[in-house]
């Protein structure tokens, strides 16, 4: 499996916000610390923090590690996304990698508008077959 790190063109609304997909453990643990900055700032649970994500995907080392990341004009990470895309042998899903067995999990956003941009981000990944990591 490759580590994947990319980054799309800014949206077209102009409002400078701009996505990066980033897949694989290696990839993932590079911005780890920009995802819990960003959770700290938006107050979320700790199921959204660092310390629980790594060991989500520590629990689970079939699974794939992948984020979506919403970048502002001067680089400030102002969402993000981590999930999970879990095969357990019958239905392949995709899985938020905070939360599960009855813990809260989060989108972690600064503001409405990157909130927006990071649920669609979220939808094209899962709608184009480039989030692959070839």
């Amino acid at each position: 499996m490759t580590d994947v790190a990319r980054r799309e063109p800014a949206d077209a609304t102009g409002d400078g916000l701009r996505p990066e997909i980033v897949t694989g453990r290696a990839a993932l643990s590079r911005v780890m610390a920009r995802i819990d900055d960003l959770a700290t700032a938006v107050g979320a649970p700790v199921t959204a923090r660092s310390a629980w994500l790594v060991a989500r995907l520590d629990s689970d080392p079939t699974a794939v590690p992948w984020a979506v990341l919403l970048h502002g004009s001067g680089g400030e990470l102002r969402a993000a996304a981590v999930l999970l895309d879990v095969d357990d042998g019958i239905d392949p899903v995709t899985v938020l990698a905070s939360g599960g067995d009855g813990h809260r999990a989060a989108l972690l956003s600064r503001d409405a508008e990157a909130t927006d941009l990071l649920v669609r981000a979220l939808a094209g990944s899962r709608l184009a077959p480039s989030r692959s990591t070839t």
